[in-house]
């Protein structure tokens, strides 16, 4: 019988534009199901903290006027460095 255990993670990372490289202040950064989130701070930087027992996770990166995008990392990962492009939508 395989036995499961959570284990802590801690994800550091910046979340930035895609196209100008600047930082976006207030971007969401959630994993798996969206219960556990942080937002960046004013240079962009966030740390992430979560419990899991798999070896890779989606981490979700979306901020109003953006288009939000899914990382797919390993576990292993310790930095993220995130871009997310505007959303040009026209209403």
């Amino acid at each position: 019988m395989a036995t499961s255990y959570n284990e802590d993670h801690i994800v550091n990372g910046v979340v930035l534009d895609a196209v100008t490289m600047q930082p976006i202040v207030g971007a969401s950064i959630q994993v798996g199901d969206g219960w556990n989130g942080v937002a960046a701070d004013d240079k962009g930087q966030f740390q992430l903290k979560f419990e899991g027992s798999v070896n890779s996770y989606t981490v979700t990166v979306s901020s109003l006027g953006y288009k939000s995008h899914d990382y797919r990392i390993k576990k292993t990962l310790l930095d993220l460095s995130a871009f997310i492009w505007k959303d040009n939508l026209m209403f």
